[in-house]
Order: structure tokens, then C-alpha cells, then sequence
């Protein structure tokens, strides 16, 4: 989320949620990371009252359930001066089993206040693939927002070998907001050759014999 505010803009608030397969992690264990940050952009209170300025949290998770905390505090301005809070055993909020979620909203407040939201997801590709060129389809099945009718947008990519490509998706059809319901990866083979045409071999036509000459 980013606010405008003092004559450009402040990113205040970020969510970022790293999903992994197993095969991509190390030993197969790290399922994923979730990371929160919060930054205000307004200067600290001079005043009796504490405010955040700042709050990060940081998580891995493994496939087992369990979960390591990397950061988790707080710094508040207090009478002017930064202070420090830190936490243990909350990790932030890992969203693998809650639908993904992309679009903005902007609003305008008072004061000159203006506030963007916005919901990103990328796609990491990799191709495994040791040999040629390969196109592959991505299917993602979407629901804009106050409709619940499936929207179904399809992308396409080539892919070199052992190549990695990100795809930023949005809303489909210019919609401010949507829920990607699934994605799926297709690849898009050629065609089978045609069967060729046998053509006949030439019988070779045997040379006349040389004509005789008659004997003087």
C-alpha cells in the first residue's frame, strides 16, 4: 500500500507470500516465507502519546507444520525518540490455503492524503526442459469481484532450456479487482509430422540395342 504524503510517495504497507514446491527447496522441506512490513511516513509525535513508526515480521515455514521466526518487532516513537519492542512465537500470516487475491484501489482523503492499495501476485516459471525451444500455455481461471462467474484468460510462453521467466497477473478484462482461482501449465507440443507420400521409384528403361551393321 502506498500513501502520498509530503509531496511524493511512501510505500507504508507490504505483504509478500513466497510459495515453494517441495522439489525446489533444499531436501524438500521449506514449504514457504511471509513477510509484513508497515512503515508511517509521518514524522514521530513530539507529543505524551506512542505511535508505530515502524513493524516487520518475517517466517519460514516447512512442510511439517512448523514454523522458524526470522524478525518480528516494533520501533514506536515515544516523546520524539524511536524505541524498540521485540516479539517471539507470532509468525506472520502464511496464505497457501486462502485463495490469492490481485487489484488496486486508490483513494483520495482530505489534507492532500492519498492512499493506493494494491494486490500483486507473480508466477515464477522455470523451465526443466535440456533441449530446444518448448511453448507452454498457462491457464488462470479468475472471479472479478461481485460477479461469481469464472473468467478463464490464457498466456502463452516460450521457454529455452533451463530458462526462468516471472508473469505478473491482474485482473482480466481491466477489472479492479479479482480472485485467481487456479493456474494451470500445458504444454503445447507439435503437431504429429504428416505421413509422407511414397513416391514410386523410376523403373530405368532398358537402352535399345546398337543397331548391326551389315558385313561388306
Amino acid at each position: 500500500m502506498h500513501e502520498y504524503f509530503g509531496g511524493r510517495w511512501h510505500e507504508t504497507e507490504s505483504k509478500i507470500n513466497q510459495i515453494y514446491r517441495p522439489r525446489e527447496s533444499r531436501g524438500g522441506s521449506k514449504r514457504g516465507s511471509a513477510s509484513y512490513r508497515f512503515d508511517s511516513p509521518y514524522p514521530c509525535n513530539t507529543g505524551k502519546y506512542s505511535i508505530l513508526k515502524r513493524r516487520v515480521q518475517s517466517t519460514v515455514w516447512f512442510n511439517d507444520g512448523t514454523s522458524s521466526d526470522i524478525e518480528h518487532y516494533d520501533l514506536h516513537c515515544v516523546k520524539g525518540q524511536i524505541q524498540r519492542r521485540n516479539y517471539s512465537a507470532s509468525p506472520a500470516r502464511y496464505l497457501s490455503s486462502k485463495a490469492m487475491v490481485v487489484g488496486r484501489i486508490d483513494q483520495v482523503f482530505s489534507l492532500g492524503v492519498r492512499r493506493v492499495k494494491e494486490h500483486r501476485t507473480r508466477l515464477k516459471i522455470e523451465a526443466t526442459h535440456t533441449s530446444g525451444n518448448k511453448n507452454f500455455t498457462f491457464t488462470i481461471k479468475y472471479r472479478v469481484e461481485g460477479s461469481a462467474e469464472v473468467t478463464t484468460v490464457q498466456k502463452s510462453v516460450v521457454l529455452k532450456p533451463g530458462q526462468k521467466k516471472r508473469i505478473r497477473l491482474a485482473p482480466p478484462n481491466g477489472g479492479s479487482w479479482a480472485t485467481i482461482d487456479s493456474i494451470t501449465a500445458t504444454e503445447n507440443r507439435p503437431p504429429d509430422p504428416m505421413p509422407g507420400v511414397i513416391a514410386p521409384v523410376p523403373v530405368p528403361v532398358p537402352s535399345p540395342p546398337p543397331a548391326l551393321r551389315p558385313r561388306e
